[in-house]
């Protein structure tokens, strides 16, 4: 190994020099040994087509006299002894014909072998055969016979014509030996040095050639692949086949070589390269010392650009010199005053990086927060539409039969529907507004309500929870707690509602209390708090640090678990928030639990009566008549709840089950108002508004109120209709008793059955 600088430059200059050259050249005699070897094929492959192609003008040829002898048969009578000279004279121009002969209709046939020169006898014998399929084609028909034998033979039947081609009346016949013709084949191909035969399709020669195929080649295996012909090398040998097509028969021209005519200009090839690479190295030879005496000086200069950098700041670059002399020892001086400082960088790099890998986790935690609340938010927003259509039509049917006059259990057992299903929508409402919740944008709906009513409500719709348990429900208000107070009435019946279905599921004999009293209070204010205490088993140490946690799920001190999806004080602990209180927990002395939550509410409030409430439900049985309503909405209760409503009110109504339907019914008339269900089958209710209000607008006809019936309960969704032409925006369930008014306001009707009338 070379251990001088100056040495080493010279032997990394030869090999980056020679190696590249010893590979390119390596490239050009390959793609030089591929083009050598295309070009013979391509050439041998034009050797066969030619014999191919003067093979079959040869064969073309003889059918063109053949038709000739044919033509003269048919115009003019000859004698036998015409016939035998017309027939030597032929084989004499063409001695590939073996035999030449005619036959006519009756069976008579007239033959001249090749080396008789005596007219034969005419002699009588039957060839229906060739006379059929010649009359069936009535064109020249070829065929080979004697395949069974060592030569087969090629017979050409050429039909003669009487009377201008109406029928024929024979035919001439000629057989031609194959060998004779391979052999004229031969003295064609003896012009280009190849060795040619012909073949059948199925490997059968027909000819007495010397030439054979590999015993690797079956010639049956590229029937296929022969349309135009094609060229293989195979056991070092070169095969063009180009198929003859004559009539309808088919043969294969084949044409072969040795490699010899390829590998020959090739070796000229590779020894032309071998000699420009000796000089191109004696070349380098010559120049490399002048080069390497050029750069012994590199070693310092690399040692002077690198001292620069490092005096600049860049302390990653490294000084690598083998060997032990000056320029190397200056090389590890460099090295190791440079190493410390490095080391240091790279810790600075390293932190930093950590830093921004963990940044990009945080971004890509985000996104997928962001995409899980969005899925969240389509999951609330059907299950909102699900839950909410039937609970239209329960609610509708609920106040249709408290419209009657039965007052008695059953009427009190409806009304007990109708809240339940009131409460339920609160649920609904609450679930459907928690990632709104989550992302701090969910609103207040202030109402005047009594806090004992949300306490008893809520009292009666856990009594289900408690069957089959030894469980007392009890409460107690104090007397300071005013009846009218204004805050969410449905957030706080929420969370009274989910701690006693907690206190429950954590109590299995024992009592469950609620208890309301007043925190605090100013001259406009109250803040109220709410304990709900049970004689259950607790809340352990370990899960009072995540209580108030999603999807947390309650365990008890003995390890019981409570159930549950793990939702429930999670949301009770953001209404809590959102209704400007807190919530907290305390386990009892004498054993269970107490849960806390204070709400903020407005001490002015103004209450409207019962009676008020329910005034359009005992509203006069005339107040709509007159007024043609039409109704478009495709469920069948929501259809008879609105219906039956409407006839006791005294409207006239029209029921469509879609888009499309109410468009057909207002050519036929046009009604006072439309309510217009917006998710139906075939034309939904945005299409259908769209179309009213063009045809309108096209028509100059009067603007129809329509007003939008939908289960989906959202601001973008409310926008979307009142866009589409909409003009009242109601979600359902439907509080059937506010339609009568809405409908005179969206009318501009009084409810007077005389102003109706006219």
């Amino acid at each position: 190994m070379l251990k001088t600088i100056s040495g080493r430059i010279s032997l990394l200059f030869l090999a980056a020099t020679l190696i590249p050259v010893f590979f390119f050249g390596a490239f050009l005699a390959g793609e030089r040994y591929r083009y050598l070897e295309q070009e013979l094929l391509d050439k041998r492959q034009a050797e066969a087509r030619h014999l191919a192609n003067v093979t079959s003008s040869y064969l073309d040829k003889l059918s063109v006299e053949l038709e000739m002898v044919a033509t003269l048969f048919s115009r003019q009578g000859m004698a036998d002894a015409e016939k035998f000279l017309l027939f030597k004279t032929l084989q004499t121009h063409h001695p590939v014909f073996s035999e030449l002969g005619s036959l006519d209709k009756n069976g008579r046939q007239f033959r001249v072998q090749r080396g008789i020169d005596t007219p034969p006898d005419p002699s009588l014998f039957y060839d229906y055969e060739t006379l059929e399929r010649v009359e069936s084609q009535q064109d020249i028909v070829a065929s080979i016979i004697n395949t069974g034998g060592e030569l087969p033979q090629l017979q050409i039947a050429c039909p003669v014509f009487f009377l201008n081609r109406q029928f024929i009346n024979g035919a001439i016949l000629a057989r031609i030996d194959l060998d004779e013709l391979d052999r004229q084949i031969h003295d064609h191909a003896a012009n280009v040095n190849v060795e040619a035969t012909t073949f059948l399709p199925g490997g059968k020669k027909i000819s007495r050639t010397t030439l054979t195929l590999p015993s690797s080649f079956k010639l049956s295996h590229f029937d296929d692949v022969l349309p135009d012909g094609k060229a293989f090398i195979i056991d070092k040998r070169i095969i063009a086949m180009v198929p003859i097509r004559f009539q309808n028969l088919e043969f294969i021209m084949t044409v072969g070589s040795n490699l010899d005519g390829l590998e020959k200009p090739w070796r000229r090839s590779l020894l032309n390269f071998i000699t420009l690479f000796l000089v191109i190295l004696s070349a380098i030879l010559v120049t490399g010392r002048f080069f390497v005496e050029r750069l012994f000086t590199g070693p310092l200069k690399t040692l002077t650009r690198v001292a620069g950098k490092i005096r600049d700041g860049n302390l990653d670059q490294q000084v690598e010199l083998d060997g032990q002399n000056e320029f190397s020892e200056l090389a590890t001086a460099f090295n190791s005053m440079t190493t410390a400082l490095l080391q240091s960088r790279n810790s600075l790099l390293e932190e930093s990086r950590q830093r921004k890998d963990a940044e990009t986790s945080s971004r890509e935690a985000m996104v997928a927060a962001q995409q899980a609340n969005e899925a969240k938010s389509i999951f609330l927003a059907n299950m909102s539409h699900e839950i909410r259509t039937p609970i239209n039509g329960i609610m509708g049917l609920t106040s249709i039969l408290l419209d009657g006059s039965n007052k008695d259990k059953q009427s009190y057992r409806l009304k007990l529907i109708k809240r339940s299903t009131k409460r339920l929508l609160s649920i609904i409402n609450v679930i459907l507004n928690f990632s709104k919740i989550e992302a701090g944008e969910s609103s207040l709906e202030l109402t005047c309500f009594d806090p004992r009513e949300i306490i008893e409500d809520a009292l009666e719709l856990i009594q289900i929870e408690i069957e089959g348990k030894d469980i007392q429900l009890s409460s107690h208000v104090d007397d300071d707690i005013p009846e009218n107070l204004m805050a969410d009435a449905g957030k706080i019946h929420q969370v009274v509602l989910n701690l006693l279905s907690n206190g429950i599921k954590n109590t299995d004999t024992g009592k469950v209390k609620v208890s309301l009293s007043v925190a605090s209070g100013t001259r406009t204010t109250m803040t109220l708090c709410f304990r709900i205490s049970d004689t259950g088993h607790g809340v352990s140490e370990k899960l009072s640090k995540t209580i108030f946690e999603p999807f947390s799920q309650g365990v008890t001190k003995n390890g019981n678990g409570n159930g549950g999806a793990g939702l429930g004080l999670a949301i009770c602990s953001k209404l809590a928030r959102l209704l400007g209180g807190e919530i907290w927990f305390e386990n009892n002395e004498d054993g269970g639990s107490s849960f806390y939550f204070s709400c903020r509410c407005e001490k002015i409030c103004k209450k409207e009566s019962e009676g008020a409430e329910n005034s359009g439900e005992t509203a006069d049985g005339a107040k709509l008549a007159g007024m043609t309503v039409f109704i478009a909405e495709d469920e069948f209760i929501n259809q008879h709840m609105l219906l039956s409503y409407l006839k006791e009110f005294g409207a006239e109504t029209v029921i469509s089950e879609n888009g499309s339907d109410l468009l057909a019914e207002l050519e036929k008339k046009r009604p006072d108002v439309i309510l217009m269900d917006i998710q139906m089958p075939v034309m939904d209710g945005l299409e259908a508004t769209e179309k009213i209000r063009q045809l309108e607008k096209e028509q100059g006809l009067r603007r129809i109120p329509i007003i939008a019936l939908t289960a989906h309960a959202t601001v973008e969704f409310e926008r979307k209709c009142f866009s589409s032409g909409v003009d009242h925006y109601l979600t359902k369930p439907l509080d059937l008793s506010l339609l009568p008014d809405i409908l005179l306001k969206q009318t501009g009707k009084t409810g007077d059955p005389a102003s109706q009338a006219g």
